[in-house]
C-alpha cells in the first residue's frame, strides 16, 4: 500500500489504549507519515481525546470528551471539586460548546446533580459537524470562565 500503519502495540504494565491515546495526542498535528499512522489507529479504535483540567477561585474542573465522533451527541465526563463553598448549580446552565466556525451548542443535559463539594457526571451536547477544534466554556464558576480546547485535526 505504501503507507505506514500501526499493526501492534506492545507495552509492559501500561494499558495499550492509554498509550495510543497519549501518542495520538502528541502526534495529531504532525504531517509525518508515522505520526499520521498513530493518529489513524487511534481514530480507528475510537480512542478518546485527552482530559483537560483547570482551577479557578478554588474550584477544580476536569473535562474529558467521551468517545468523540462527529454527527453523534458530544459527551464530556466532568469532575468538579471545591473546598470553598457549595457546587449548588446546574452545570448545563453554565456551559456552552463552540467550534472553529463559531457555532455554539447548548447542553442537552447534565447527568451529575448539584450541591456538595464534589460533583461528577456527563455533560451532553448536540452533535458537532466537521470542525477543526472544539472549546468547552464553563461560565460563572469562580471569578472567571474556564475554557477547555481540543484540536480535532
Amino acid at each position: 500500500q505504501g503507507k505506514p500503519e500501526v499493526t501492534d502495540i506492545i507495552t509492559e504494565d501500561f494499558d495499550e489504549n492509554e498509550l495510543l491515546k497519549l501518542a495520538a495526542s502528541i502526534e495529531k498535528n504532525s504531517e509525518h507519515p508515522l505520526a499520521q499512522a498513530v493518529v489513524s489507529k487511534a481514530k480507528e479504535k475510537k480512542i478518546s481525546l485527552l482530559p483537560k483540567a483547570a482551577t479557578e477561585s478554588g474550584i477544580s474542573i476536569e473535562a474529558e470528551p467521551i468517545d468523540f465522533s462527529f454527527d453523534r451527541p458530544v459527551q464530556f465526563k466532568i469532575s468538579l471539586e471545591t473546598h470553598q463553598g457549595d457546587l449548588n448549580f446546574n452545570l448545563a446552565e453554565k456551559s456552552v460548546l463552540i467550534d472553529d466556525q463559531d457555532n455554539q451548542y447548548r447542553p442537552k443535559e447534565w447527568q451529575g446533580g448539584s450541591g456538595g463539594h464534589h460533583l461528577s457526571g456527563a455533560l451532553v451536547f448536540p452533535a458537532v459537524k466537521e470542525a477543526k477544534w472544539i472549546k468547552l466554556i464553563i461560565k460563572d464558576i469562580g471569578a472567571k470562565e474556564m475554557e477547555f480546547l481540543w484540536n480535532l485535526e
